[in-house]
């Protein structure tokens, strides 16, 4: 079995700016693949920002596969590397917060909708019903979104299925003060390591940096190990 080199692309998307934001994708991608990078993980809904309305989100949303995929798969492609990102797909009427996994061939290898939609997402997004869970060189690798590691059976059915990795794309976000509202910023990373441990798997997490609206996004993206330690971690 070939080694692999994970890297966690961390961005600051623009709202709505699809160019930009691909723009960004597709250099971080190029900069893991000069690491020696195979499996390269980006932010949750990098590819469109968070927006307020659902209006918004038609507006930006992507088919799967489409143009976006196709950007991203060449850069896949050209880098030799899996590289999963995450954008608004359209589907008919409907809209969901979703995950294109590009093969190091440019080619779509799966796509996966969100299955736990966090508070209000409901009134925008359609819930996902499907464990995203696809064969590499490297073995299985699942893949999840954001408040989905929040339900430690979710994570555990996934490696229950052979996944020694499961990626987490996410948006994890903060308030300006986060001591006022007894928020501590560890807990993305606790819950990261948590899931790891539990089923004996990597997971590496990509999170957004920056802010944009009222959010603050808490940056820290990380892969962690199936001891419950980090293998890297960023600011």
């Amino acid at each position: 079995m070939k080694d692999l080199k994970i890297a966690v692309l961390q961005i600051d998307s623009n709202q709505k700016d699809i160019k930009g934001n691909l723009g960004k994708i597709i250099r971080r991608v190029e900069g893991a693949a000069k690491e020696g990078a195979n499996l390269m993980v980006c932010c949750e809904l990098g590819l469109s920002a968070f927006l307020l309305s659902r209006d918004e989100y038609v507006e930006v949303a992507q088919t799967i596969p489409g143009p976006a995929t196709e950007e991203v798969g060449a850069a896949a492609k050209k880098a030799n590397a899996y590289v999963i990102f995450g954008l608004p797909e359209k589907d008919g009427e409907d809209i969901y917060n979703s995950l294109a996994v590009m093969g190091p061939g440019g080619n779509l290898v799966k796509r996966y909708r969100k299955a736990h939609l966090w508070l209000t997402e409901n009134q925008t997004f359609v819930k996902g019903n499907e464990l995203c869970i696809f064969d590499t060189e490297f073995g299985k690798i699942g893949s999840t979104i954001c408040y989905d590691i929040m339900y430690p059976e979710f994570i555990r059915a996934i490696a229950a299925k052979g996944a020694g990795v499961i990626t987490h794309s996410t948006g994890m976000v903060t308030t300006e003060d986060c001591d006022k509202f007894g928020w501590d910023p560890e807990f993305y990373n606790a819950f990261v390591r948590t899931r790891a441990w539990e089923n004996q798997v990597y997971i590496p997490s990509s999170n957004r940096c920056g802010n944009d609206l009222f959010l603050y996004f808490l940056a820290n993206s990380c892969v962690a190990t199936p001891w419950g330690s980090l293998a890297g971690k960023l600011g």
